[in-house]
């Protein structure tokens, strides 16, 4: 039976310009992923590969990324979005506009209001892979209504409204939206 590295990795992305802010590293490296997270970043994990094992017990092997010539980065913040489908006409789905983009996480530009901040919770931020924050709308509405403006009935100003939906929703609301 052909054993596996001890320290076997289910992803490698190899030789791209490895560009991180956090640490100030800007040069070509591997970088080496195991269960979802990455577990190392070093010039060469080449002995950290696995092979495909058809036997038992079988592995896949480790899926291997050729990022020659490209740059590799950490999630990006997508700072304006709209991502209530059903609630807000001009939302997409969180997950798939995020996942051709290198988006991890999603700034909702006022999509949901302190009367729909509950809807907004449940439908996109827990059943999305994608985070998902949110500047809170002053309109109780927020963007239900659109293309109407949504400010333009000062009843669903409601200052009050609001500053209760942002207190209780501190996890998720990182802002307040005006239009």
């Amino acid at each position: 039976m052909t054993s596996l590295p001890a320290d076997a990795l289910d992803l490698v992305i190899r030789g791209g310009r490895v560009l991180d802010p956090a640490t100030g590293l800007d040069d070509s490296r591997d970088i080496g992923v195991s269960n979802g997270r990455i577990v190392a970043i070093d010039r060469d994990l080449g002995s950290s590969r696995a092979p495909f094992r058809p036997h038992f017990p079988p592995h896949p092997g480790t899926l291997d990324i050729d990022a020659t010539g490209l740059l590799v980065v950490p999630g990006l913040v997508d700072l304006h979005t709209h991502v209530y489908p059903g609630v807000v006409p001009l939302a997409v789905p969180a997950d798939q506009a995020a996942m051709t983009a290198g988006v991890t996480t999603m700034v909702s530009a006022g999509d949901a209001g302190a009367h729909t901040i509950d809807g907004f919770r449940q439908l996109v931020v827990h059943q999305n892979r994608t985070r998902v924050v949110a500047f809170l709308h002053i309109s109780v509405i927020g963007l239900a209504g659109w293309p109407t403006g949504e400010a333009l009935d000062c009843d669903y100003l409601d200052v009050e409204a609001t500053t209760r939906a942002i207190l209780a929703n501190r996890d998720i609301v990182v802002g307040i939206k005006v239009r």
